[in-house]
């Protein structure tokens, strides 16, 4: 006999739906984040954009990012709002950690698409990356396929996938009530995602400044 914790109809929306959603704003977010960057650089705006926020690289990407990333974390916590309190999806553990969990999650995307934009400083080649990059996240992340069985490669690349470790923050708090352990670890690797972009920071700094990539 099955003994279901938080899912005793058998509901496969409430284990499909309250990740495909999260999932569906994380390729926006990449995609978008993308394409905001990677514009600048198309239309040789770059420099003046730079200029405006007086050569400063960091708060250049502040300033740019900051209106889409509240846009992203309002959405993403409605759509929360909307499964767990008026649709009663259940949640058997923290809903405050899973709200904290989509607001790593949309910074952690925003990384990514900065550190693609930054290692291809073209428009329609981190776009190209970044869609296969995204679409690759819905199938690695796990809530389709166990990650166990997937062939080691295949593994190792899911700590790359933003989506993962969401996926597990929501499994342990909202269907398993599990120790805050399993939650903080993937609050840690999605917060590690920051990383990336620092690591290309110089690279699309000088991308903004000189306009010395291809433009189509």
């Amino acid at each position: 006999s099955a003994h279901l914790i938080a899912n005793p109809w058998s509901s496969y929306a409430i284990y499909l739906v309250s990740t495909i959603l999260p999932g569906i704003l994380a390729l926006v977010v990449l995609m978008l984040t993308i394409f905001a960057i990677g514009f600048e650089l198309k239309m040789q705006t770059s420099r003046e954009w730079l200029e405006t926020a007086g050569g400063n690289y960091t708060v250049a990407m502040i300033g740019k990012l900051l209106p889409y990333t509240i846009l992203y974390v309002v959405l993403g916590i409605g759509c929360n709002v909307i499964l767990f309190r008026f649709l009663h999806f259940p949640v058997m553990g923290s809903s405050w950690r899973l709200m904290l969990a989509i607001l790593l999650l949309v910074f952690a995307m925003e990384s990514m698409a900065i550190t693609l934009i930054g290692a291809l400083p073209t428009l329609r080649d981190a776009i190209s990356i970044g869609a296969l990059y995204g679409m690759l996240g819905f199938s690695l992340s796990g809530f389709t396929y166990p990650v166990m069985n997937m062939l080691p490669a295949f593994q190792a690349f899911t700590w790359l996938i933003p989506l993962r470790h969401y996926y597990k923050i929501y499994v342990n708090e909202a269907l398993m009530a599990g120790p805050i352990e399993n939650t903080i670890v993937p609050m840690l690797c999605l917060t590690a995602f920051f990383l990336f972009a620092l690591l290309v920071s110089k690279r699309l700094h000088n991308a903004l400044i000189y306009n010395n990539y291809p433009l189509k």
